[in-house]
């Protein structure tokens, strides 16, 4: 849902192409479909100014695809908390997404960039911290790469809380498409001005490129199974990563 009610999302920035691309296996960490077509709703809530996105217009975005038949939702935004107060929890964005488990809907959170350890008496990042209390939300940080030695990437934020960060994915340096036209920021200009981009493609790190590998995960379990209770996923996803809680794919999917 497009924030300028535009009746087609147009991704200004091309972030959202780059995390969609992820989503659907449109790179070499993740081919494999297991006979799944993975459908996509394209979802606009951010602003064309600078890219940025409010609460509100992303709790709208939740009920638009919860409306459009969406079983997975890819969160990669997010702010980090420092007050920890009333004011400054998403109190909308927590009723959508307990009225999505409601309907049996998973949503996978980017935990953030911030190079930050998380913790309710120190610094939250919203809306990943709702893993904590919420089994159909899982919470994704950034490792370098997809190997067995990979570590979390210095960029991502982390927990020691193990339901504040439930799994890291593969964030850095991840190839996807992109828009032949982006705004970019032009440090001499001070302002964001139109790139092109023939090729299409782009590499990209964050937790937001990690977070969109889990929800490819989730989207070909649910494809293949419908659980019984939809904290069946979340639970079933920490059962199958490696010592440094790096998702392991093939194993969740295959033991589903």
């Amino acid at each position: 849902m497009d924030n300028l009610l535009s009746p087609e999302p147009i991704d200004s920035f091309g972030h959202g192409t780059i995390v969609t691309g992820i989503a659907l296996g449109e790179n070499r960490y993740s081919k494999k479909d297991w006979g799944v077509d993975i459908q996509v709703i394209p979802v606009k809530v951010s602003n064309d100014v600078d890219g940025k996105i409010d609460m509100f217009n992303a709790t709208c975005g939740v009920y638009y695809a919860m409306k459009h038949g969406a079983k997975v939702i890819n969160m990669s935004f997010g702010y980090k908390d420092e007050r920890l107060d009333y004011i400054s929890r998403p109190h909308l964005m927590e009723k959508a997404i307990q009225d999505a488990r409601k309907q049996g809907v998973v949503i996978v959170t980017a935990l953030g960039n911030d190079s930050t350890e998380l913790a309710f008496n120190k610094t939250l990042f919203w809306p990943a911290a709702f893993s904590y209390d919420c089994d159909n939300v899982i919470s994704v940080a950034s490792a370098d790469a997809n190997s067995a030695a990979s570590r979390r990437s210095s960029f991502s934020n982390w927990s020691s809380n193990k339901r504040l960060m439930d799994v890291l994915a593969t964030g850095k340096s991840i190839e996807s498409y992109t828009p032949t036209s982006v705004k970019m920021y032009d440090t001499t200009l001070h302002k964001y001005v139109p790139k092109t981009n023939p090729s299409r493609r782009a590499k990209a790190s964050g937790t937001s490129m990690a977070a969109p590998f889990v929800t490819r995960e989730v989207a070909i379990m649910l494809a293949l199974r419908k659980p019984a209770k939809v904290g069946e996923v979340k639970k079933h996803i920490k059962k199958y990563v490696n010592p440094n809680k790096l998702i392991k794919t093939d194993d969740a999917i295959n033991n589903w």
